[in-house]
């Protein structure tokens, strides 16, 4: 008898194809992993979108309390651009509509078509009024795209 040594050509191509399905299933699960960071990225400016626009609720109580803030809707799209507050002196009313035109322009430059709204929890709306802040994005999926929301419920 004769022995046999080294592979036959049978067997090295059964280990290719057990290779190959393995490296298959290793880069689908990088994608994934790719895709869920950049969902939990968006989610997370998402969050501190939010904690902004109630800061500067909190910093501008006047504004708050003429309702200014509520009933704001993508303030920046389409809408007219206020005075810059920053190189000006500004009353309170014109202050909050450029704090939620500046933030909404914010959000539009950080999520992929990314807006946002604010509402009065109250009608008529009162100054210790809760308003439910709402983040909106386009995110896409393995499928295509899908609109996104983030919704909080913040007292200035």
């Amino acid at each position: 008898m004769s022995r046999q040594s080294g592979f036959t050509l049978l067997e090295v191509l059964v280990a290719l194809v057990v290779v190959t399905i393995g490296l298959l299933g290793v880069v689908s699960l990088y994608a994934a992993g790719i895709a869920s960071t950049q969902q939990s990225t968006f989610a997370t400016r998402a969050t501190v979108f939010a904690q902004d626009i109630a800061d500067r609720m909190r910093a501008n109580p006047d504004g708050v309390a003429a309702g200014v803030f509520d009933a704001i809707d993508h303030p920046s799209d389409g809408g007219e651009a206020p005075a810059n507050c920053r190189t000006q002196s500004c009353a309170a009313d014109e202050l909050a509509y450029f704090d939620a035109y500046r933030w909404d322009e914010r959000l539009s430059e950080s999520l992929p078509s990314g807006s946002g709204g604010l509402a009065c929890n109250d009608a008529p709306c009162q100054p210790d009024s809760d308003y439910t802040v709402t983040i909106r994005w386009r995110e896409k999926m393995s499928d295509g795209f899908a609109d996104q929301a983030y919704e909080t419920v913040i007292t200035p």
